[in-house]
């Protein structure tokens, strides 16, 4: 027997999450596939369940002229249909899962599994995305690359929930986005790359770049992209720094998806190739 919650307000689902040891559910996708049970067994699931898919209030999007909010009952293609959603991130919602999975899914479970193949990480971290939180206590903002901890461990506390996640729009001039995997859909990443970059007057006055699946979680490093930020001039031995700093903070691991090396040569390789067909013109 599993105990359920299902509330219809938020501040119903505050006061349940404020009084009980909870685990959430949104969209189930990853959820239901970790704790399932035998065919006719219910699931192990270790907590009572708290769900959020009837809570009207967040599924909203709002779209203002220097951000958009997407609310945690907004499921991956509700969100993949934004149309002023970032092309960085239209890119790997396409690319994600199957069509049943961003039918139940959503963007913010997503985040919340905190999975370092997680396919929507790499472009919310260069877009800077950060998660509103909330509980009986009040409200908190989080920038996504300080939520999420490492695999599968996110800062949320017992008597939280996350209620939206925020994007900041921007002018991006140079969006590239490559997802590796067995297939070109229906497949966990051997790993991913996003990069984003604002180029004025060929000056880079802003980037981004960001690495799924070949860390415990999503590898950036601002001192590499501060090498670029504000150069009208791009010298050879930038890259060579640059490569030397994303080789250091490269650590990849072997499972049955893929190798440490494989993964850790491809990622190099795109960064090279972004940084020469992109940057470096």
């Amino acid at each position: 027997m599993v105990k359920t919650y299902l509330p219809h307000t938020w501040q119903e689902a505050l006061f349940i999450r404020g009084n009980d040891d909870t685990m959430l559910l949104a969209g189930g996708t990853d959820l239901m596939v970790k704790y399932h049970g035998a065919p006719g067994i219910t699931g192990n699931f270790p907590k009572p369940l708290l769900f959020l898919n009837q809570i009207s209030s967040l599924k909203t999007i709002n779209i203002e002229t220097d951000s958009i909010t997407i609310g945690s009952n907004v499921t991956l293609n509700e969100a993949a249909g934004i149309s002023a959603l970032p092309l960085i991130l239209k890119q790997a919602l396409g690319e994600m899962a199957s069509p049943a999975i961003r039918n139940a899914g959503t963007l913010i479970g997503n985040i919340c599994n905190a999975s370092p193949a997680g396919d929507t990480l790499p472009p919310l971290y260069v877009l800077d995305a950060q998660l509103t939180i909330e509980s009986l206590n009040g409200t908190r903002q989080i920038a996504l690359a300080d939520f999420i901890q490492g695999p599968g461990k996110i800062d949320l506390k017992a008597n939280e929930i996350v209620r939206c996640l925020t994007i900041p729009r921007r002018n991006n001039t140079i969006c590239f986005y490559k997802k590796v995997g067995m297939r070109k859909a229906a497949a966990i990443s051997k790993l991913s790359f996003a990069a984003i970059a604002q180029k004025t007057d060929q000056k880079i006055t802003y980037m981004g770049v960001a690495l799924g699946a070949v860390g415990p979680t999503i590898i950036r490093s601002k001192e590499a992209e501060n090498l670029l930020t504000g150069k009208i001039e791009i010298l050879t031995d930038t890259w060579e720094t640059m490569h030397t700093i994303y080789n250091s903070l490269l650590c990849p691991i072997d499972d049955k998806r893929s190798s440490a090396i494989y993964r850790k040569t491809i990622a190099l390789n795109l960064l090279a190739y972004f940084y020469k067909e992109y940057i470096w013109q």
